[in-house]
């Protein structure tokens, strides 16, 4: 979804074409964090076929500093945040990943992987 690269402001991904896919698991990987009180939130967003606005579908946990973490959507997802419940619906035909970066100085080096199954 996303390559890896040094951030340091808010933004959005590409549009991810998922059609064929029922599930979808999102990598994830935090390799270096910046900054005084630095904060990363990144949400998976689904596009309305009509409007072309986006809505939210999940999101990761805030990260602080380096890591990883996964996601799954789609209707065979456990999750769809690292702590939400069992969610069944079937996934959206585009979806794209947004961030929101705060702190004083902040920077973050990140990408976001995704692997799915039809």
């Amino acid at each position: 979804l996303v390559a890896s690269g040094a951030r340091t402001t808010s933004g959005n991904g590409s549009d991810y074409d998922t059609e064929g896919l029922k599930d979808v698991i999102i990598f994830l990987n935090v390799s270096a964090a910046s900054g005084t009180s630095p904060t990363l939130d990144v949400k998976i967003q689904g596009k309305d076929p009509v409007s072309g606005s986006y809505v939210d579908l999940c999101s990761f946990a805030q990260k602080t500093t380096t890591g990883t973490a996964i996601v799954a959507l789609g209707t065979g997802a456990s999750n769809t945040t690292e702590t939400d419940d069992a969610w069944e619906n079937p996934l959206p035909k585009t979806i794209r990943a947004a961030w929101t970066i705060g702190g004083t100085n902040p920077s973050f080096t990140f990408s976001l992987g995704i692997t799915g199954k039809s």
